[in-house]
């Protein structure tokens, strides 16, 4: 029964408030908004299309839902079909994709792609099936039984953080007449795809459907459907019922506990479930989508008389309903997607969009957040399209530091912030740009301005730009973001790249290059000063990878748009890293060799094994890269143990040339270096080996995005077609045509000191994405250039740390807070700490200004009871050190040979003098630790 509620003043009948909504619990109000909204978007009387599967592609802005089990009259076969639903066209439009999925059933979004229930028939093994998003959807059978015996008719499926599948196995397909006789019980499994592991998960079910995780996946709910057979008849004695159960790990492997009742629903049964990451738990009922708090609680229902088997999250708000005939949209309050380690997408229902005015006491922070209120920017060459903006609150998320680059992790809880879009265009360019502002209440603002890059080919607005706004406004700034005109989750350059066969668009490779990220901070200060009725005191860019491209771009093209600038593992060099990209997988064809990734991690473990003791202590890292000389031919015929093939191998010659490769650089026919390798101690077996079963390496099977689009300006073009003299022409010709337009290379940076900027930089030296030397390449020109460019530009190398973050090295988690001291109190950084495991131990470094190296005095093996004060820099480099060994040596009265800069990989970059000069002391740090500045 329906309760009256009194909320911010208002009376409402809850279960009459809003047509299609049910309200037993005020809270559902924080999920639906004051103004819900239900729509049919999809209508089919033909045959039941909106079923099952209901999988929402964010890239793509696309649906792919399964039907409900039908006879094909042309066929007067049992069938299932799967829609693939455009929501972005108007009115949406649907098609029936082909696909060699016997009877599909559930789905999830998985490894790019969709993971995929299979049934089976009465003469075809079902299972699980991964199908790719893009005709013509070509799908592979990953596993279809247990101990020899064939699956039943599976049903959901929902993958774990930790990569494995679980997924329910109810026996309706014999019901249904659609499978034989069943061979095992009604249970659930766990597939460890890794492994090949597959296990029985829990038993005990009348028929077991739906499946989902708790968000802190401490909870697994599965529905028992019991209660209705396959062949359409109910049994009330069966269950209708929601189980949750605990996850306890024994022994290192997960185990059910705990069982209990969640839920039995009123009205039919419970079918596809699916949870927020408030923990709230949503399930398809025979009247619709039921919704219960974490404990159990019913809050209310979106009323759908006839019922819902499934549905999934869109974005802000929006969810598609799948009620056999019909494909609904219901409009609930503003939410986000966020994508779990790349495995599937789930609603994180993170805040309440408020349209309308919620309570007294938000009334003024909804009346300045309007388009009414806000002044309009103004940009020099654009015209702004449309300025919306909608106040935002209880805005609650977790930023782990692996996701916010530069900055630390931010558990944030209950903000509030004005959210704006901007849309504009440079007339004549028939471009349309947009710029998103996230501006917290004027008592949170700390007064300054945190604008956020993108990574790899998206400018901003993609997956990660809400942690990195999170993690901004979590500390109190004001933040940015663009998508440079290429569309928010953009995909890739196949989206843009080309107006036509032929023809480049120029106008995106300019806005993608820089032309967006001087409007971002136009437009940027433009809301902050219009809505807080100040400019900020100081503006920060953030940003790694690509947004540490445009970090550097924006220091060269932009000297005055920051104060500070966290550009870090930069892809300034972007045309020809990556290009050197493609020349390792060349090699490979060029001379018919196939090493699997067995192999380069072998070496790549080996390479740590002979580098790691030249910094004077072994734990597990390459910090002395400058003396590491280590030759992957030394490992030929060496055995090891190939975990992919479970036994034992002889490592290949070609191996070896593949790593040597990747180490080396890309070169051309007659040995001239064109770009820098990577680090040895990086991983290169991920990106450049091949897979046991398909001999295909991971990096191969990606679309080719590069010459393609950009050389040969024909989309159907064979990159892996090309010979080494036309490899080494591609990668001239796509520097020359784009160099100016994406390479932020130039290290003169005279106007970004003079207006005061200051430019901070790590790289991790263990970056399996953009080679670290690259990094250090355009640092040494710098140096030649400003002997003193320590005064504006500081650039820490990290051992161990991979692109931005992971890898067995540390992330500097402080990087923002280390410019802001030095933009506002005029103290340069002198080191970075880093935390990282070694051995089951949490050590701790400080990571010193390039090019200074670090040593440790001491035991070799005494890593077990290091810490960063154990670390110090030596003017000894890796030649040995004299005794006594548990000593801090003084550098104020000694000169340090300086590293030698990488040489120039190419004629056309001149070379960095280094040059040397005596040691001083650059700072301090706790006792024995200090760092040799020059």
């Amino acid at each position: 029964m329906a309760h009256n509620l009194s909320i911010a003043g208002v009376q409402l009948e809850l279960s009459q408030a809003t047509a299609g909504f049910e309200y037993y619990d005020s809270r559902f109000l924080n999920i639906t908004g004051n103004a819900p909204k239900l729509e049919v978007l999809l209508e089919n009387n033909d045959f039941p299309f909106a079923h099952e599967a209901s999988v929402f592609i964010p890239s793509t802005d696309e649906l792919f839902m399964s039907s409900n089990i039908f006879t094909d009259p042309l066929t007067n076969q049992s069938t299932i079909e799967i829609s693939k639903v455009s929501l972005s066209t108007n009115p949406v439009t649907s098609e029936i994709i082909n696909t060699t999925i016997p009877l599909p059933n559930g789905g999830i979004n998985h490894d790019s792609g969709i993971l995929f229930c299979g049934q089976g028939t009465l003469n075809k093994s079902g299972g699980l099936f991964q199908m790719s998003i893009d005709p013509p959807y070509e799908s592979k059978l990953l596993i279809s039984g247990f101990y020899g015996r064939e699956f039943n008719s599976l049903n959901d499926v929902v993958v774990h953080s930790d990569g494995s599948i679980w997924f329910t196995d109810p026996t309706y397909g014999y019901e249904q007449g659609i499978r034989p006789a069943p061979q095992l019980p009604n249970q659930v499994y766990r597939y460890d795809p890794s492994t090949g592991d597959v296990r029985v998960i829990a038993d005990g079910f009348g028929r077991p459907n739906g499946i989902a995780f708790s968000p802190d996946e401490k909870v697994v709910y599965i529905t028992d459907t019991a209660y209705t057979v396959g062949d359409g008849t109910t049994d009330p004695t069966k269950p209708s019922t929601i189980y949750a159960f605990d996850i306890t790990n024994y022994h290192g492997q997960p185990f059910l506990t705990n069982r209990r009742v969640f839920a039995m629903v009123a009205n039919g049964i419970p079918d596809g479930i699916k949870t927020d990451m408030e923990g709230n738990v949503y399930a398809g009922c025979g009247d619709g989508v039921n919704v219960w708090s974490p404990g159990g609680v019913l809050l209310g229902k979106i009323y759908i008389k006839s019922g819902v088997a499934n549905f999934s999250f869109g974005r802000n708000g929006q969810m598609f309903i799948m009620n056999e005939n019909k494909l609904l949209s219901a409009q609930l309050g503003h939410w986000k997607i966020v994508c779990i380690r790349n495995t599937h997408f789930i609603s994180k229902h993170s805040f309440s969009y408020v349209p309308g005015l919620p309570s007294l006491a938000a009334m003024s922070n909804v009346s300045i957040c309007s388009p009414a209120a806000i002044q309009t920017p103004v940009v020099y060459g654009a015209e702004i399209l449309s300025l919306s903006a909608a106040w935002v609150t209880n805005y609650t998320d977790y930023i782990p530091s692996s996701f916010n680059y530069n900055g630390g992790t931010v558990d944030l809880e209950n903000a509030k912030f004005c959210n704006i879009t901007v849309k504009y265009t440079h007339p004549g360019y028939e471009d349309n740009i947009t710029v998103e502002t996230w501006l917290p209440e004027a008592a949170n603002w700390n007064g300054r301005l945190q604008a956020t890059g993108g990574g790899g080919w998206a400018a901003g607005r993609f997956v990660l730009s809400e942690f990195f706004m999170g993690g901004a406004i979590g500390e109190g700034f004001a933040t940015t973001t663009t998508d440079a005109g290429l569309g928010k989750d953009t995909t890739g350059p196949r989206e843009w790249a080309l107006t036509s066969p032929g023809n480049v668009d120029w106008v995106a490779v300019e806005n993608f290059g820089s032309r967006a990220f001087s409007d971002q901070a136009i437009i940027g200060k433009s809301l902050i000063n219009s809505f807080y009725d100040r400019a900020p005191e100081y503006s920060y860019w953030s940003g790694c990878s690509q947004g540490g491209r445009q970090g550097m771009m924006i220091a060269e093209r932009y000297p005055t748009a920051y104060d500070g600038i966290a550009a870090s593992a930069p892809a300034q060099s972007f045309t020809k890293f990556t290009s050197s990209l493609y020349y390792p997988l060349l090699m490979r064809i060029w001379h018919n060799v196939k090493p699997l990734v067995c192999e380069l991690d072998f070496l790549t473990s080996e390479a740590i094994k002979y580098c790691d003791p030249l910094d004077g202590v072994v734990d597990g890292l390459i910090s002395n890269m400058t003396a590491c000389d280590y030759n992957p031919y030394t490992a030929v015929n060496k055995t090891f143990t190939c975990d992919s093939l479970n036994r034992t191998i002889a490592l290949s010659q070609g191996a070896a040339l593949i790593a040597e490769a990747a180490w080396s650089g890309a070169h051309t026919t007659d040995g001239h270096q064109l770009w820098f390798g990577y680090n040895p101690g990086s991983d290169i077996g991920s990106t450049f080996g091949a897979q046991p079963e398909t001999n295909i390496s991971s990096l191969a099977t990606t679309k080719d995005e590069w010459f393609n689009l950009f050389v040969a300006k024909n989309i159907s073009f064979n990159t892996m077609g090309l010979s080494h003299e036309e490899y080494q022409e591609f990668f001239n010709l796509i520097t020359s045509e784009y160099g100016s337009a994406w390479n932020a290379d130039d290290a003169n940076l005279q106007a970004f000191k003079k207006n005061g900027g200051k430019l901070l930089t790590y790289h991790g030296m263990a970056d399996p994405s953009i080679p670290t030397k690259g990094t250090e390449y355009l640092y040494n020109k710098a140096r030649a250039l400003f002997p003193d460019v320590q005064d504006f530009w500081r650039f820490f190398e990290s051992p161990g740390l991979g692109h931005c973050a992971g890898g067995l090295g540390g992330q500097p988690t402080t990087v923002m807070k280390a410019l802001q001291r030095w933009v506002e109190n005029g103290t340069a950084p002198d080191t970075l700490p880093v935390e990282y495991p070694s051995l089951g131990t949490a050590l701790h470094r400080n990571l010193c200004p390039y090019p200074s190296q670090i040593e440790y005095i001491g035991d070799p093996q005494a890593n077990k009871m290091m810490n960063f004060f154990d670390w110090i820099l030596t003017p000894f480099g890796s030649s040995p050190t004299p005794e006594p060994q548990n000593h801090i040596w003084d550098p104020e009265t000694v000169t340090m040979q300086q590293p030698t800069a990488p040489e120039a990989p190419s004629t056309s970059i001149p070379t960095a003098a280094p040059g040397s000069t005596d040691v001083s002391m650059r700072g301090g740090g706790e006792a024995g630790e200090v760092c040799c500045g020059v």
